[in-house]
């Protein structure tokens, strides 16, 4: 068997209030699933604030050797997104960077033209996204057909069809349950019982996610007994946009 390629996924927290990007969690616990990725590729977590230094942010993940790095990008950490970025790819020119999150999500193709050390913006739900992606390079493909991916092709941007909201949530691994995510004491943890919102304010970003889909409640009652036997002085940041839309 071949050597499996390294994948840097990185999250960058404005401070301490919160312990963990559950985005990436979710990423590597969907990709770690696929049988054939899990084969080709091995991936690691770091989580670092956004007031950290630039050098050793960099220096941690060049340590890793990697092939891809793929970074959660948010309004708070952008500005070092696009430093890491230039840095990683000045190091390791052939490394492919991944952008996805909400502050990427909506603007890819400009977003690629700001970064021109970026090669893929993810839009939306990233996770079969992101595996899909890799199952392409994988395959010495390139990204046409993937849906929700915005990609390079001749120096071109081109956006492919948004991919339609994952209906069964329970598709995806729960990065608590597998032990991706370790939690610690006093730590600040993030659960998300459910996605989108049934209301369309127009003031909230959250209006292009009307259809709720939630996750099984008996997984959500799980994350948290496991996160409390982990460790104490537990507090949690329910993620949901409402979380009474499920009375029951």
């Amino acid at each position: 068997m071949s050597k499996r390629q390294s994948i840097v996924l990185v999250g960058l927290r404005y401070d301490e209030f919160y312990s963990h990007t559950l985005a990436i969690g979710y990423l590597k616990a969907y990709a770690d699933a696929q049988p054939e990725l899990a084969e080709r590729y091995g991936s690691v977590i770091i989580e670092r604030t956004v007031h950290e230094p630039l050098a050793a942010q960099v220096a941690e993940i060049l340590d890793h050797k990697p092939s891809i790095v793929a970074f959660s990008c948010y309004l708070w950490n952008f500005a070092r997104v696009i430093d890491l970025c230039r840095a990683v790819k000045a190091a390791r020119p052939g490394t492919r960077i991944i952008l996805g999150g909400p502050e990427v999500s909506v603007r890819g193709p400009s977003v690629l033209a700001e970064i021109p050390e970026a090669d893929v913006v993810v839009q939306g739900e990233g996770e079969l996204t992101f595996a899909e992606v890799l199952r392409a390079w994988a395959g010495g493909r390139d990204l046409r057909g993937v849906l929700g991916a915005i990609w390079r092709r001749d120096g071109q941007a081109v956006s492919n069809p948004e991919r339609p909201l994952l209906q069964d949530l329970s598709a995806i691994p729960s990065p608590y349950l597998t032990g991706i995510m370790r939690i610690r004491p006093g730590e600040r943890v993030a659960l998300e019982t459910s996605r989108g919102c049934p209301l369309q304010c127009r003031f909230c970003d959250w209006q292009n996610l009307q259809t709720t889909r939630w996750f099984p409640a008996e997984r959500s009652i799980k994350e948290a007994a496991v996160i409390q036997r982990q460790s104490s002085g537990i507090y949690y940041f329910v993620t949901d946009a409402d979380i009474f839309t499920n009375k029951e």
